[in-house]
C-alpha cells in the first residue's frame, strides 16, 4: 500500500506495480489451487482432487466475472494500468 502511495507520482512505475500486484495474484491461485490437489491425490482421496478442482474453478469463474464487469463498467480505469496517462493510443483504445 505504501509503495503504491509512493511511486503514484510517476505513471509509469505505477503501472507496472499494477501489472505486478495483478500477475502476483493470478499466480497465487495456481500455486494454492497446485497445492490443494496434489495434497488431496497424495492421499488418494478422488472425491477430494474433485472438490479442490471444483473450488479452484468456482473462484476463477468469480474473479472472471469480477474482471470483465470491471471491463465493462470501467474501460478507463483498466486501459490506464496499460497505458500512461495522456497516451495518444488511449483515445483509440476506448
Amino acid at each position: 500500500m505504501l509503495l503504491c502511495y509512493l511511486v503514484t507520482h510517476d505513471d509509469d512505475i505505477y503501472i507496472y506495480v499494477r501489472m505486478f500486484v495483478l500477475e502476483m495474484v493470478v499466480c497465487l491461485g495456481r500455486i494454492v489451487t497446485a497445492t490443494l490437489v496434489s495434497k488431496e491425490h497424495a492421499k488418494g482421496d478422488q472425491e477430494g482432487v474433485q472438490a479442490a478442482v471444483c473450488q479452484a474453478l468456482f473462484i476463477a469463474f468469480l474473479l472472471s466475472i469480477a474482471g470483465t464487469s470491471l471491463i465493462l463498467l470501467r474501460p478507463d480505469f483498466v486501459l490506464s494500468s496499460v497505458l500512461g496517462s495522456g497516451a495518444p493510443a488511449m483515445n483509440f483504445a476506448r
